[in-house]
């Protein structure tokens, strides 16, 4: 029988006194009013439960920040719903939300979201210590969505803890994470002649019924590493075409090319449905909870933006768009236009541009590629999210020097001008 997280939460509580980690956390990582005494009726109402929840979001949404952190308190945050991990969260998005349309009170905002996601760790310390805490919380269906929320805020001290580290490593291998090596390898080198042969090695898995191959099609790494390979052998393909002389007609190459980001094409699709589709599911939650909520027409347009900030938060995905227009709207119309009115290579100045297109992907894709891989080794990660905020800061000094360059050239520019047309009059006799 799997118990409630709350069940685990007061099972851990007992075995190593979380009572006072409560106290601790309320007074001093909180640094809010109000004393949590720990205790937790054994009879809860659920109904009761989620009026006080929706009263406290409904709080942190419509009132001023000296009234919220009055009302947000520990023993509040241990009183919400049956799962006060997953409140826990919600509340930080509703106060993170909270600080993107404040103007004056934003900081108030983003500490306080910051303390509480610090509380929301206090739960998980007792599962560091005891196996059969971790398996029930693993197990937990509730689990999940507490991974997808705190991914979609974004909260990275949540993953920085060893028990939400270890669950995600078991999300990604999940039943391959302990086989031997031997076996680890035959099935990296599957994943290999899948690329080349899918439709065969497909159905040799699910016709000799394969268990372990048939896995790899829903296991993380492996999809992963499937992807991978993917965007290698598409790689390759790019260099091939740089290295192959200009020629009216397709070639098989860009054929291939072309069928490669149709799938491609496909594969951001359903990334952008899928994400449409849980940030309505999400709207429909709430509207069933009356929060913050205010026409139709602002929710479509809400639910719209979300989705897209939410697929162009992987810096990744922003790549693969622009190469896809590149390729669709630019590359192909240019071929076609070519191929169809040009008679000769030479001189051909719409062909050259298609050409210079191909490279530019081809840039595009050996940063996408390699950084695609190399994210996936322990460090990587974080110095790739330091680059792109260098690179961020980058842009900004070269666009100041482009205006200050522009500024003294112009002024030089001028000066010349104005010297050249005295000296040319002083030569010729003649005013200019």
């Amino acid at each position: 029988m799997t118990l409630s997280l709350l069940d685990l939460f007061d099972k851990g509580k007992h075995q190593l006194e979380l009572q006072s980690n409560i106290r601790v956390a309320e007074t001093d990582i909180l640094n809010l009013d109000g004393k949590a005494n720990g205790e937790l009726s054994s009879e809860r109402d659920p109904c009761e439960e989620e009026d006080r929840e929706q009263a406290l979001l409904a709080t942190i949404e419509t009132e001023q920040f000296n009234e919220i952190k009055t009302k947000l308190t520990a023993k509040a945050l241990m009183n919400l719903e049956e799962n006060p991990l997953l409140s826990a969260i919600r509340v930080t998005e509703k106060l993170h939300d909270r600080a993107s349309k404040s103007e004056y009170d934003k900081e108030d905002f983003i500490n306080l979201a910051n303390s509480v996601e610090e509380f929301t760790l206090r739960f998980l310390d007792p599962m560091k210590y005891h196996k059969d805490l971790r398996e029930e919380f693993s197990t937990n269906p509730q689990t999940e969505c507490i991974l997808e929320t705190a991914i979609k805020l974004e909260q990275k001290k949540f993953f920085d803890h060893p028990i939400i580290i270890d669950l995600m490593l078991q999300r990604w291998y999940r039943e391959f994470r302990g086989c031997k090596r031997g076996w680890w390898l035959f099935l990296n080198f599957w994943c290999i002649f899948d690329i080349m042969l899918f439709p065969l090695m497909f159905s040799l898995a699910y016709t000799l019924d394969l268990q372990d191959l048939k896995k790899t099609y829903s296991t993380a790494y492996f999809i992963f590493v499937r992807d991978a390979l993917s965007y290698l052998v598409l790689l390759g393909l790019h260099f091939a075409i740089c290295l192959e002389p200009s020629c009216l007609s397709f070639s098989r190459l860009e054929w291939t090319v072309l069928i490669f980001l149709l799938g491609r094409l496909m594969v951001e699709g359903r990334q952008i449905v899928d994400k449409a589709r849980s940030e309505r599911q999400r709207a429909k939650d709430t509207l069933k909870k009356n929060i913050g909520v205010s026409s139709a027409k602002e929710d479509k347009t809400v639910l719209a933006t979300k989705t897209l900030k939410g697929y162009l938060r992987d810096r990744w995905n922003i790549f693969d768009l622009i190469i896809l227009f590149t390729f669709f709207c630019g590359i192909v119309p240019l071929r076609i236009f070519s191929w169809a009115a040009c008679k000769t290579i030479t001189s051909n100045r719409i062909l050259v541009t298609a050409e210079y297109l191909y490279g530019f992907n081809t840039m595009l894709l050996t940063f996408r590629v390699i950084g695609y891989i190399l994210e996936t080794v322990k460090g990587v990660g974080t110095i790739q999210i330091a680059l792109f905020q260098i690179i961020r800061d980058v842009i900004v000094v070269v666009v100041h020097f482009m205006a200050i360059t522009l500024a003294f050239s112009s002024t030089i520019t001028k000066i010349f001008v104005a010297e050249s047309s005295m000296v040319k009059g002083n030569i010729t006799g003649k005013e200019p």
